[in-house]
């Protein structure tokens, strides 16, 4: 009777360290489809420079941003972009300034953020200070 019992609880007990296993894994799919739906940066935007991308100026950083055509009509706004952090300015629209890189990526590359901009909102019509976004509030 005993090992019936103890044989029981371990199945009973495995079983239970399954289901656990499987809600853990839909848990973290679904966090992965929270998460692909991206990041979100305010600032005021600027440009398009040379290289046909756009700057977002925060509060500490400037980032390169690209891939939505609306953001022409938001230069000179404070703006809230949502998007995705990209790896590479080509990954955005940027166009390379010199012939001859050979596809590798310049020192000033390397140092570069660059933000792919699904949808925009503007926060203001105007930057305060000077170019610069307000401070948060």
């Amino acid at each position: 009777m005993r090992k019936i019992l103890v044989t029981m609880f371990a199945v009973f007990a495995l079983a239970l360290l399954s289901a656990a296993q499987t809600g853990g894994s839909d848990k973290d799919a679904q966090k992965d489809k929270t998460s692909a739906g991206g990041s979100t940066i305010t600032g005021c935007l600027s440009g398009p420079n040379s290289e046909g991308v756009y700057t977002l100026k925060t509060a500490k950083h400037e980032v390169e941003v690209g891939g939505l055509d609306d953001l022409s009509k938001h230069v000179g706004h404070e703006v809230k972009l949502h998007g995705n952090w990209a790896k590479k300015g080509g990954d955005i629209g940027e166009k390379e300034e010199t012939a001859g890189k050979g596809g590798k990526e310049s020192k000033e590359e390397k140092g570069e953020r660059h933000f792919k901009v699904s949808s925009i909102e503007m926060v203001s019509e105007t930057c305060s200070s000077g170019g610069q976004p307000s401070t948060p509030k």
